[in-house]
C-alpha cells in the first residue's frame, strides 16, 4: 500500500531534479566566452548526473505503483537557476 505523503514528496523530488536538468541545460547553452567552455562542460555532466537522480526517483514511484508525473503535473520554482535575461561573456 502506497503512503500518499511519500508518493507526494517523491513527486516533488522527481520535478525538482527534472527542473535542475532544464536549468542546467539552459544555462550550458547560454553561456559565451573563453571560461565558459569549462562551465558548460561542468553543467553537462552536472544534467546527466541529474537525469539519473530523476530516473531513480520515477523507478521508485513506479514501485509504489504511482506513475511519475508528466510535464503537465510538473511544479516549478527555481528562481535562482534560471538563465539571466542578458548573456554572460566569461573571459580570462
Amino acid at each position: 500500500m502506497k503512503d500518499p505523503q511519500i508518493v507526494q514528496l517523491l513527486e516533488q523530488a522527481y520535478s525538482a531534479e527534472l527542473e535542475t536538468v532544464e536549468n542546467y541545460l539552459a544555462n550550458s547553452v547560454w553561456l559565451d566566452g573563453l571560461r565558459a567552455e569549462e562551465i558548460k562542460e561542468k553543467l553537462a555532466e552536472d544534467v546527466t548526473e541529474e537525469l539519473g537522480h530523476a530516473r531513480k526517483l520515477a523507478q521508485r514511484l513506479k514501485q509504489l505503483d504511482a506513475c511519475p508525473p508528466g510535464s503537465l503535473k510538473l511544479h516549478r520554482s527555481q528562481m535562482s537557476m534560471q538563465p539571466p535575461p542578458i548573456r554572460p561573456i566569461w573571459s580570462p
